[in-house]
């Protein structure tokens, strides 16, 4: 994989949340409608806001695709200091394609409702749809805790005496994976900062992956910027090597030939 490719998977990271957050907004889920709501006010909700809402979920579902260069390139760049044999930086690689499945399945619930928010279909319908969204969404939080967790473990378990990543991110994955943990509760609760809108299963797990993705992008691009400064020197050497032992053979030569005339 060549340097521009890695750093355009390590940027991934900043676009998707980009995707992310701007298709929340412009479809007006980055406010959740409480689960409380009823049939009609939820139909009434989609048929109100039916471009906006498709037109952001298109935005998250492109968004949703990064997650899998993203997750390549934070593979590359730790399998080396986890060690041959280490199996968490292969378990991030694979927990971040199935995490990007999840988020394009979870998206179409809401495609579908939007798409037949048309006074045609009944509101319950349209209901249902919006909880089959909603609650795996914001409740289906394993794969991102062991993403996030398997991420930080392969971190910590570089050590090297100059990682690839420092310490303190191997720490900072773990703890964000503890947070995502939040959400999962949501599925008890229909109200209050517990529900699938509230303020600790939906803020909180949110703030924590707008800024996790983010920093870990960050770091991953100077970690193939060093990783590019190392080559280059390593380049460098081996062309003045070559240099020197081309000239000594020219010196050899002359000398041959000089010995030769004198003969």
């Amino acid at each position: 994989m060549t340097r521009s490719t890695q750093r355009f998977c390590a940027t991934s990271g900043f676009i998707m949340v980009a995707l992310f957050l701007g298709g929340f907004v412009l479809s007006g889920f980055i406010v959740p409608p409480s689960p409380r709501l009823g049939p009609g006010e939820i139909a009434a909700l989609f048929q109100e806001n039916r471009t906006r809402i498709q037109i952001g979920m298109i935005l998250c579902m492109f968004g949703s695709a990064l997650l899998v260069p993203w997750s390549v390139v934070l593979y590359l760049l730790t399998r080396t200091g986890a060690g041959a044999r280490s199996p968490m930086p292969l378990v991030q690689l694979v927990s971040g394609g199935i995490f990007s499945l999840e988020f394009l399945y979870l998206i179409m619930f809401w495609q579908t409702a939007a798409y037949r928010s048309d006074g045609q279909t009944s509101p319950e319908i349209i209901r249902i749809l919006n909880d089959m969204a909603w609650i795996p969404f914001v409740g289906l939080t394993s794969t991102a805790v062991l993403q996030a967790g398997a991420l930080g473990v392969s971190m910590l378990s570089d050590s090297r005496e100059t990682p690839t990543f420092p310490r303190w991110m191997g720490y900072g994955n773990v703890w964000a994976g503890l947070i995502f943990t939040t959400g999962t509760v949501c599925v008890f609760f229909q109200s209050g900062p517990f529900a699938w809108n509230g303020a600790i299963c939906w803020y909180l797990p949110l703030t924590v992956f707008s800024i996790w993705m983010p920093i870990n992008s960050v770091f991953a691009l100077r970690a193939i910027r060093r990783s590019t400064d190392v080559t280059s020197e390593a380049g460098s050497a081996a062309d003045i090597d070559l240099l020197a032992d081309e000239v000594e053979a020219i010196r050899a030569r002359l000398a041959q030939l000089a010995a030769a005339q004198t003969r």
